[in-house]
């Protein structure tokens, strides 16, 4: 009952959602596109319009340079013009069509190649005699052949006014995007709204979510206390706490098995002798709290076992022995376990749905940090189908937890990790159904 209550929930909310989206998003591609055209449109009118003026211009300036032969006469409007960031190239021919003057930022060479350039002409003619030879601006200039002095060539790029246009464009539609999330919440306020009138209090999940709560609480303030003990009580080395932490796990396993009283025997002398490597590893002082440690009760650790039953677990890790260790450690606890080796099959596993997923420290192709980066960069809709991911690494050190930390893993398992310890920790973090 309670499940067909959440599938309706579930199709009513994504059609609440498609409905208020839909039209948001047509009319927004709508408005984007048009008015950005448009300004550009705008905009490149406009440009025209002044770099014309300005060819112009520098024509008229041009004439008693190019009948004197000094490029000194015109190289301070050159100057001036050339700063401005849309301009490319200045160039000035004479009357037999000889470049005579190149200035700007591109080559005569480049400027053919580059599709984006404008090019603006202006002749350059003699001035017309005037009446009174003081006065250069009284005369009329004739463009005849006759009087053509050479020809001003003003290339403009259109870089600049797309840039522009892009950084609105970006702009307008972060803007937007505001708008959308605001009609998001909107929609989902309404659906949820409409789901008050028939939704049900479901005990079984109410009362797992208490568990959890009070699980998760426990395990926090042990956990806790662990990290502590660890960070300041020195450094485990990365290869010895790899393999300790599968021979340790082993031995706990093969206890549970159906063994005679010599092979419990070896089978308990094994474990004292790991423990007392652990011990020696951890500089003593953990030695007097490795029972507290493990968390809670039996009963307690049994009820949380319960939890585990056909959850779906995705199990990360390149080391044969822990890969081992954790299948049939998990497989017990009767869970749904797939192990992959390598951080790239990890990642096309997340096509499925998980509610677990435990991840080595380092792998061949991935550390910790890096993998979770890139499931970040997954789609939101693989993302959000997946439960809490736990990194259980072999190094202790500050740098390494506060680089986990630093990237939102947490909680970090060190190596070995005991089964009462998994149960412990990781029972809150299992995502309700």
């Amino acid at each position: 009952m309670s499940q067909q209550i959440r599938l309706s929930q579930q199709q009513l909310r994504m059609a609440v959602l498609v409905l208020a989206l839909v039209p948001a998003l047509v009319v927004m591609a709508l408005v984007l596109g048009t008015t950005t055209n448009i300004r550009l449109q705008d905009d490149l009118k406009g440009l025209d319009i002044s770099a014309q003026q300005t060819a112009d211009q520098l024509a008229a300036s041009a004439d008693y340079a190019l009948m004197s032969n000094q490029q000194d006469l015109m190289s301070a409007g050159i100057e001036r013009v050339t700063r401005r960031p849309e301009v490319a190239a200045i160039r000035v021919f004479d009357a037999r069509g000889q470049l005579w003057l190149h200035k700007g930022r591109m080559s005569s060479e480049s400027l053919f190649a580059d599709d984006e350039l404008r090019q603006y002409r202006a002749v350059v003619v003699v001035p017309k005699a005037t009446a009174d030879p003081n006065d250069w601006f009284a005369g009329e200039s004739s463009q005849t052949d006759a009087e053509r002095l050479g020809e001003v060539q003003l290339w403009v790029s259109t870089n600049q006014i797309e840039q522009r246009e892009r950084s609105v464009l970006v702009q307008v539609t972060l803007l937007a995007i505001c708008v959308l999330l605001l009609t998001l919440a909107l929609a989902w306020g309404i659906s949820e709204r409409v789901l008050a009138r028939y939704a049900l209090l479901d005990y079984d999940a109410q009362r797992q979510r208490l568990i959890s709560q009070d699980l998760m609480r426990q395990a926090n303030k042990h956990w806790r206390t662990e990290q502590a003990l660890q960070l300041r009580w020195g450094k485990w080395s990365h290869d010895v706490r790899t393999p300790l932490h599968g021979v340790s796990g082993l031995l706990e396993l093969l206890d549970t098995t159906t063994l005679d009283d010599e092979q419990q025997t070896y089978v308990r002398s094994a474990r004292d002798a790991a423990r007392a490597l652990e011990i020696s590893l951890r500089n003593n002082p953990l030695a007097t709290t490795s029972d507290q440690l493990d968390g809670l009760s039996d009963e307690a650790l049994s009820e949380a076992q319960r939890h585990w039953l056909k959850r779906r677990i995705l199990l990360i890790e390149d080391d044969p022995v822990s890969t081992h260790l954790m299948t049939s450690l998990l497989q017990s606890w009767g869970v749904e376990l797939t192990a992959v080796a390598t951080g790239h099959e990890g990642l096309q596993a997340l096509q499925a749905s998980w509610d677990l997923i435990l991840l080595d420290g380092e792998l061949p192709d991935y550390d910790a940090v890096s993998w979770w980066q890139a499931m970040q960069a997954l789609p939101s809709s693989a993302c959000a189908l997946q439960g809490p991911v736990v990194v259980i690494t072999a190094h202790d050190d500050d740098k390494y937890l506060a680089k986990y930390q630093a990237a939102g893993l947490d909680p970090v398992l060190i190596k070995p990790v005991r089964g009462r310890q998994l149960l412990s920790v990781l029972t809150p973090l299992l995502r309700v159904h």
